[in-house]
Formats: C-alpha cells, sequence, structure tokens
C-alpha cells in the first residue's frame, strides 16, 4: 500500500509537471491597429455646411454690435419729401429710417408726450364725476340716465381701441395720434355745449373713443423707440398714465 501511493503521488506529480501552465503559454504578437479618421463632410449634397469657426466668428460679431447703444449710431433722417403720415413735413422731430437711433433726450421726450397722452383718456371718465348733480339739474334728468355718460364713456374705451389699432396699420402712428386727439378735441366741446342729455351722452362716448387711440398705439411708439434691455423703463413710465 505504501509503495502504491508513492508511485501515485509520483505519477501526479509527473503529469503536473508535464502540462503547461497557462501563463507560460506564447502569446501572438497582435497588429497594431491604426487609427482611422474621417473628415467631416463639408456640403450636404446641394448647399455647404457652415463652418465652426466662421459660425464663433459671426456670433461674437453680433454680440460686439449688440453691445452698441442704439443712440451712439447716428440717425438717418428721411427727406421732408418722403416723410409718412399727416403733416409729416411740419413735425417737430424730424422721421428717421430707425426710432432707435434717436438721441437719448428724444426717446424720452417721445415716450412723455405719449404717456400724457395716454392719461387723457383715463382722465375723462372721472373728471366729470363732481359735477354729475349740477348735470341732473341742468338737463333735469335722473341721476341714473346721467351716469350712463360714465359708464359708456368707460365702454367705448374698451371697444374703439380695436379700430385704431386696425388703422394704424395702414395709416400710420403719427395720423392716428392727430386725428384721434384732434376728434377728442372736438366731441369735449361739443359736450361742454350740449343742449339736452342725450347729446351730452353721445358726445362724451364719442370722446372716449376718440381718447382711446393712445391704448391701442402708444405701446407700440415705446418699442419702436427702445432697444429690448431699455424698454423697462420706458413702459413704465408709459403706463403711469393710463393706470
Amino acid at each position: 500500500m505504501g509503495s502504491h501511493d508513492q508511485h501515485s503521488e509520483k505519477d501526479v506529480k509527473s503529469t503536473s509537471s508535464d502540462t503547461p501552465s497557462i501563463h507560460s503559454l506564447p502569446v501572438p504578437d497582435q497588429p497594431e491597429v491604426e487609427s482611422i479618421t474621417t473628415p467631416l463632410p463639408t456640403t450636404d449634397g446641394i448647399h455647404p455646411l457652415p463652418n465652426a469657426d466662421h459660425a464663433d466668428a459671426s456670433s461674437l460679431e453680433k454680440q460686439a454690435t449688440a453691445s452698441i447703444a442704439s443712440e451712439d449710431i447716428e440717425p438717418i433722417f428721411v427727406p421732408k419729401a418722403q416723410r409718412r403720415g399727416l403733416l409729416a413735413r411740419v413735425a417737430i422731430i424730424a422721421e428717421v429710417e430707425d426710432p432707435k437711433h434717436y438721441a437719448r433726450r428724444t426717446k424720452w421726450f417721445i415716450t412723455f408726450v405719449v404717456a400724457v397722452a395716454g392719461a387723457a383718456a383715463p382722465m375723462g371718465s372721472g373728471i366729470i364725476l363732481p359735477g354729475l348733480s349740477q348735470i341732473n339739474r341742468e338737463f333735469d334728468s335722473s341721476s341714473t340716465v346721467t351716469n350712463l355718460s360714465v359708464a359708456l364713456y368707460m365702454l367705448s374705451m374698451s371697444v374703439f381701441p380695436l379700430w385704431w389699432s386696425s388703422f394704424s396699420e395702414t395709416l400710420g402712428r403719427r395720423t392716428i395720434y392727430l386725428v384721434s386727439f384732434f376728434l377728442f378735441l372736438i366731441f369735449n366741446i361739443l359736450s361742454a355745449i350740449s343742449v339736452n342729455i342725450s347729446m351730452f351722452i353721445v358726445m362724451r362716448v364719442l370722446s372716449g373713443g376718440a381718447a382711446a387711440s393712445v391704448q391701442a398705439v402708444g405701446a407700440g411708439t415705446i418699442a419702436d423707440c427702445w432697444d429690448v434691455k431699455e424698454r423697462g423703463n420706458a413702459m413704465s413710465m408709459f403706463y403711469l398714465g393710463p393706470l
């Protein structure tokens, strides 16, 4: 038994020594893989694709142009014969090709005028309230009927801007401002000389509709004159009038 065990152990050792290990096996040399770089297409078959460097240069140029204030650019004035709008040749502020190129003080003056004009319509609705009792006695009418001059005035303020905004697209804002405030003046004069309560209410309705033009075109005037980054201050000043 002892000798048999010794022979079996020798056989196992010789077998294990004759079997090559995994680490001792030769590894064949692997061929080096060359990296292949494919150039990006410069065209889609019809039009050339934009270059990245060119796009970066264009974006930088746009940023540099946007950083320049509009009022630093010299405005280009429109000749009198080509100016648009009613009585454009006798305008206090000459028309330019781009309103954003006006001087800063000119922009604020335009904003102030539009804001004051925007305050006319709301002011006209409440300015008559202290005199309603006297109107009752003058026209011998009830307080309910007299109060219609205020209610219908405010109703016309909410309806007439729809027409003013439509007309401004074809006639221009300058024409709308001049015509509407001329009518506002005429209708207020007719309200003052009314002979009965019916005429008074009708003239009040028409005067409210005439003054409501600024509610439709005033914000557009501010947007034309100011850049986006400066428009907030101008709009806040403009809405001080209607509010």
